[in-house]
């Protein structure tokens, strides 16, 4: 465990949320949310209403927010990549200067992952496109979205970065939901993910893999169906 999650009420009524870290790891999550709040002003953010350290142990107190359920089962596409484009820069950047890339390939030596070098060292070399600098939720799912009077919020920014990569955000949202939620095997699953986001998806997808897995190894988080699935699309799609 990373943190303890601490109910705060008022009158009956549910105030907040407090999160206190309970190790180092803990203190980077909520770090990195701390950062999301301070950086983004979005209307699709609860408000963030205190924040800061105790013995040594970072701490962060959200506003409760009450979450129709029945309404966040119906989230359109078009939703959710309306809420990501508040989070956009101006800044545009080829892959190869782009610093989340940079970020991703520094992360990926630093945990001796060469076996994706070859693939992305192409893709990043031979991509002339630009891509916006995000505000990267790190972890943008259903499980957290909170839909409240038709309005959507995004919850628990732990995985926060400042300097993201466009898209990413709205592939993992996809791919999680055809992995966790409809749960389909590593072929369809990939399959449906690549007729949502078409094809020229391809390698800002790859992208999205290899960033995932190196997360999970990082948090020492189980990897292999999103090995398995990286493997299936690299010989379906890539090659």
């Amino acid at each position: 465990r990373t943190k303890a999650v601490i109910q705060i009420q008022s009158k009956d009524q549910v105030v907040g949320y407090i999160k206190y870290a309970l190790n180092s790891k803990g203190n980077i999550f909520i770090a990195n949310e701390i950062k999301a709040y301070k950086k983004n002003k979005s209307i699709y953010l609860p408000k963030m209403l205190d924040f800061g350290s105790f013995k040594n142990r970072k701490f962060v107190f959200i506003e409760n927010i009450l979450c129709d359920r029945r309404l966040r089962a119906g989230i359109k596409n078009d939703s959710l990549l309306k809420v990501l484009a508040t989070f956009e820069t101006k800044n545009k950047f080829r892959l190869k200067d782009h610093p989340r890339i940079k970020i991703l390939k520094s992360k990926l030596h630093q945990l001796k992952i060469f076996k994706y070098d070859e693939i992305l060292n192409n893709i990043i070399n031979t991509d002339n496109k630009k891509y916006k600098v995000v505000s990267e939720h790190g972890d943008f799912t259903n499980w957290n979205i909170i839909i409240n009077k038709n309005k959507i919020f995004l919850i628990d920014h732990e995985s926060f970065i400042k300097d993201g990569l466009e898209k990413l955000d709205y592939y993992h949202y996809i791919f999680t939901d055809q992995l966790y939620i409809k749960k389909v095997n590593t072929k369809k699953r990939i399959q449906n993910v690549m007729e949502i986001l078409g094809p020229d998806s391809k390698s800002l997808f790859f992208i999205y893999l290899i960033s995932r897995i190196s997360f999970r190894i990082e948090n020492n988080f189980d990897v292999t169906k999103y090995e398995s699935s990286l493997k299936y699309f690299i010989n379906s799609y890539l090659k």
